[in-house]
C-alpha cells in the first residue's frame, strides 16, 4: 500500500499538477472559466481512478471490435501524438485524426474540428 500511495502521488504530480495542466493546452483561453481550478480540486480522485485502472489490470484490455476514431490534439504534451499512433497500430482499423492547434482536450480547444471528425465517422457508418 505504501508503494502504491507513493506512486500515486508521483502520477498526480506528473499529470494533474497546475504546471502539467497549463502546459497541456495550446490556448487555455478557450477553456471554460474555472476549468483548471475544478481539475486541481478533483486531482486526487482523477489520479486514483487513472492509477487504479492501470495498476489493477490483470490482463491486457480487449481490442475494440467497432470502428474506432482517435481524436488527438497535435500539441498534446500529456499524451503525445506518438501514443495515439501506438493505439492506432494496436486497434484494428482505427483511424487517427490529429487536430492542429489543440493540446490535451481538442473537444474544448478546437470544438468545430472535433465535431467535424465525429460527423465524418458517422457518415461512414
Amino acid at each position: 500500500p505504501l508503494l502504491k500511495q507513493g506512486f500515486r502521488l508521483i502520477i498526480r504530480h506528473i499529470t494533474f499538477s497546475a504546471h502539467a495542466l497549463k502546459g497541456s493546452f495550446v490556448d487555455a483561453s478557450k477553456l471554460p472559466p474555472g476549468f483548471f481550478e475544478k481539475i486541481l480540486q478533483n486531482a486526487p480522485v482523477y489520479s486514483k481512478i487513472s492509477f487504479d485502472t492501470f495498476m489493477n489490470m490483470t490482463e491486457p484490455p480487449a481490442k475494440p471490435a467497432i470502428p474506432t476514431l482517435l481524436l488527438w490534439g497535435a500539441q498534446d504534451r500529456l499524451a503525445p501524438i506518438k501514443h495515439a499512433r501506438a493505439l492506432q497500430e494496436w486497434i484494428p482499423g482505427a483511424r487517427l485524426v490529429s487536430i492542429t492547434g489543440a493540446g490535451h482536450m481538442p473537444q474544448l480547444e478546437r470544438p468545430q474540428e472535433f465535431v467535424s471528425a465525429i460527423r465524418g465517422l458517422m457518415r461512414q457508418a
